[in-house]
């Protein structure tokens, strides 16, 4: 039996656990001096089930299990609480049964909820979901750093104000108005249209093209404004630069004259950013070799790392690194192969690549379809040199063959849709798992219609398969979910001891189960976030179980981000297996939510496809 604690002691044991944690001091030191502790021998009924609920319990050693109508639903293990939602009722609705010789704080019913009506962010506690509590995380972690990054709002940033002229201005006066006014770029007024000058064009005109500075500005107007919000984010400001190549935005504002708040210019908005994303975008642009990609490749690892310590989303880090990635793999692409087959072929990205939830390098997953009756003499040699610049930019090769140095994944359109209708028609292992790879490409070079076409030939077919879909769907149940009976984590027990697989056990099912509905419903997204959120609007998912899959991704894939960086960081090779161990008490919690979150979507996909009735 554990040594007494101190009433000091007892404090700081409290003050430690959620949602104790949210209390003051005062109310700390009424909850301690209520508490009474308590041993149950193993199997001991703690509450039946329909009695009154007289007490919260709080676990020191030991587990508790919930029973519901015999069978055993729940388990709360050391320093979780038991039986608050039955103190909000009065009574238990569940059979609270010691599993394990248990020790206990009993906090008398009166005083809980007398904290409760005083306290609303203790109260709140026990109303949470899994949403609720991954912001909670995500506040810690990020704090004030957070607020000044990824929440920090457009007009936060420091704007130009806008200066307006007319497209009949001079070159010469324009440039002298800017002067004048301390900006590097002007918006030019042309009837109901409105462009932009910047000082750049201005110098590339009088400098480069010898152009007549008398001459009206419009003619070196760009008028293809990229416009935001001024209440969006810094981050969507610095995406949509990437995106767009442009270096300053137009932030509106409707109450605004001409509904223009200001101009948000690249180097502002970079002064809240430490990530150098916008170096990487240059670097690569600028890129002439293989080595020039690898400089900026290698900086990647560097931003991440920064942003993850900055409490950054997973989700939005996928974001922004499936947008370099892209434009990486793009500028490969353009350096080893002749514009001809450039503009006769698709690149396409597979895997997590595809699906946009790459963030750190992984195999390469990747393939290339051909217009129809084009043929290029260099294919091999363009097909080798790709796949091996890929390697020297960090990706290794893929076990499984997925490369364009595989003549299999570098075939003319026509092709691949004969081998779709073939996987189709005569399924096996590896055509299941062809098909599964297939679904996720995206396109990153070339001509991103022909991945269209097949897209379309690949969803038609399928939706004419429901027994293919049921076996496509399958390996959903091929792992069993790290999380036992008593919600206690399964941990292996061979090669990596005391840990478990986050990626077999948690994301692999939860990511295969939305594909799998998803081509059901012919969804042409390949990111799983965007394929829950159409599958929420087909109905085929409600908006509870969507966010809640939304959300353990997130999480998932957070706590899988944070431990490869822990293994690179001490020079080993990244894996999937984490610790449940070696994490806070509200990333246990997190993580076992996130795990039951799986468990129910398993047995949703298995019952929409009948698969216990598939052989």
């Amino acid at each position: 039996m554990p040594k007494p604690m101190s009433f000091a002691d007892q404090i700081e044991f409290l003050r430690e656990i959620p949602p104790f944690d949210r209390l003051t001091a005062a109310e700390l030191e009424r909850v301690a001096g209520a508490m009474d502790i308590q041993y149950f021998q193993q199997d001991a009924v703690v509450a039946e089930a329909d009695s009154p609920a007289e007490r919260l319990l709080l676990v020191i050693k030991g587990l508790v299990r919930e029973e519901a109508e015999g069978e055993a639903i729940d388990a709360i293990g050391p320093r979780e609480t038991a039986g608050a939602e039955a103190l909000f009722t009065g009574r238990h609705e569940r059979r609270l049964v010691a599993a394990e010789e248990l020790i206990a704080y009993l906090l008398p019913r009166e005083v809980f909820l007398d904290v409760c009506r005083g306290n609303r962010g203790f109260e709140a506690y026990y109303f949470e979901d899994i949403a609720a509590k991954l912001e909670n995380l995500e506040e810690r972690r990020r704090g004030a750093e957070l607020a000044s990054f990824l929440m920090a709002r457009i007009d936060e940033a420091y704007l130009h104000e806008p200066l307006f002229v007319d497209g009949g201005y001079s070159i010469h006066e324009t440039a002298v108005a800017m002067h004048a006014h301390g900006s590097t770029a002007a918006l030019v007024r042309e009837g109901d249209a409105l462009g932009i000058a910047s000082v750049t064009g201005i110098h590339r005109a009088a400098v480069i093209e010898r152009a007549d500075l008398d001459g009206p500005v419009r003619d070196i107007a760009h008028f293809d404004l990229v416009s935001l919000p001024r209440d969006r984010s810094l981050f969507d400001a610095m995406l949509t630069m990437m995106k767009r190549g442009v270096s300053r935005i137009v932030v509106t504002d409707p109450a605004a004259g001409d509904g223009i708040h200001g101009v948000l210019e690249q180097r502002s908005l970079m002064s809240f950013f430490a990530t150098h994303s916008h170096l990487v975008v240059t670097e690569i642009r600028r890129a002439e070799t293989v080595d020039d990609l690898a400089r900026a490749s290698q900086r990647m690892i560097a931003m991440v790392r920064s942003l993850q310590a900055k409490g950054i989303k997973t989700r939005h880090i996928q974001g922004l690194v499936t947008e370099l990635d892209g434009r990486l793999f793009q500028r490969l692409f353009e350096l080893v192969a002749p514009p001809e087959l450039v503009a006769n072929a698709c690149l396409v990205v597979m895997g997590s690549e595809g699906r946009c939830e790459q963030v750190l390098k992984t195999d390469q997953d990747n393939a290339l379809i051909l217009r129809d009756g084009h043929t290029h003499p260099d294919l091999d040699t363009v097909a080798e040199r790709f796949s091996e610049g890929l390697g020297r930019l960090g990706y290794p090769p893929c076990r499984g063959g997925y490369m364009v140095s595989n003549r299999r994944w570098r075939q003319p359109l026509a092709d691949y849709k004969t081998a779709i209708f073939d996987w189709i028609h005569h399924p096996d292992h590896q055509s299941l798992m062809d098909l599964s790879v297939i679904a996720d490409a995206r396109a990153v070079a070339g001509d991103a219609t022909l991945l269209g076409e097949l897209r379309a030939y690949l969803l038609r077919w399928l939706n004419d398969s429901p027994a293919l879909l049921s076996n496509l769907a399958r390996p959903v149940l091929a792992f069993d979910t790290p999380l036992g009976i008593f919600a206690d984590f399964k941990l292996d027990k061979d090669e990596h001891p005391d840990e478990l697989d986050i990626k077999k056990g948690g994301l692999f099912p939860l990511v295969h189960g939305v594909r799998s509905l998803a081509l059901e419903a012919r969804i042409e997204a390949t990111s799983t976030l965007e394929r829950i959120e159409r599958l929420r609007e087909t109905g085929l998912l409600d908006t509870r179980t969507a966010r809640d899959l939304g959300d353990a991704l997130d999480f998932m894939s957070g706590l899988r981000l944070a431990h490869m960086l822990e293994d690179i960081d001490a020079g080993r090779t990244p894996d999937n297996y984490v610790d449940p161990h070696r994490l806070g008490h509200l990333e246990r919690d997190l993580l076992k939510d996130s795990l039951r979150v799986v468990n129910r979507f398993k047995r949703l996909v298995a019952h929409h496809f009948r698969l216990h009735a598939v052989t």
